[in-house]
This record gives C-alpha cells, sequence and structure tokens, in this order.
C-alpha cells in the first residue's frame, strides 16, 4: 500500500485553503482522507501540498463577497488560525499550483 506522501488527493472541500497555503509557501496542509466506500472520515493527517488535486481549473474572485471569502481563506492560512482540515479522496484532478483565478 503507497504512503500517503506518494499518492495524489483530490480536494472535496478546501480548494481555497489549499491554494492559499501553496501561494504563501506552505509545504502541507492538515487534511482528512474520505473513505469513498463507508463516507468514514479519516483521521487528520498532513499532506504535501504538491499531492493534492483540484476537481476544477479555477475559481472566481468577481464580487465583493468571493474577494472577501478568499482574503479571510489567505489571512486564516498565513496566520496559522485554527482552519478547518481539507477533505479529500485519492485521485487525479487538477495540479494546485496551476488552479488559476479569475477575475
Amino acid at each position: 500500500m503507497a504512503n500517503e506522501s506518494d499518492t495524489t488527493y483530490l480536494i472535496l472541500d478546501g480548494v481555497r485553503r489549499a491554494k492559499a497555503a501553496q501561494i504563501l509557501g506552505i509545504d502541507s496542509i492538515r487534511a482528512r482522507i474520505v473513505d469513498i466506500d463507508s463516507g468514514y472520515l479519516g483521521p487528520e493527517v498532513d499532506l504535501p501540498i504538491s499531492n493534492l488535486r483540484s476537481p476544477k481549473a479555477e475559481f472566481e474572485l468577481q464580487g465583493y463577497w468571493r474577494w472577501d471569502r478568499w482574503q479571510r481563506v489567505l489571512d486564516g492560512i498565513a496566520s496559522d488560525s485554527d482552519m478547518a482540515p481539507i477533505e479529500v479522496i485519492p485521485g487525479e484532478g487538477v495540479p494546485i499550483n496551476e488552479v488559476r483565478f479569475l477575475y
């Protein structure tokens, strides 16, 4: 069985948190791996940002509420506040460093 550092993970919840961590140069992020068959949400683990994949290639920042949401996420990651772990499953998608913003 491959260990967590050799597997790529598709983000179910937390693309913005992962992108913020990547932009800020953080190497890993707290995550919970979801078991697709049972729906079980596993324990918190640190996953390398480079192993994370997004289901979408871009997200919008147009409009006040979208920009405000992004700023709160970015500030939370930058200040190392107690943000919820992202939720992932083993899988493929768009590498986090390739996810773009639409302004």
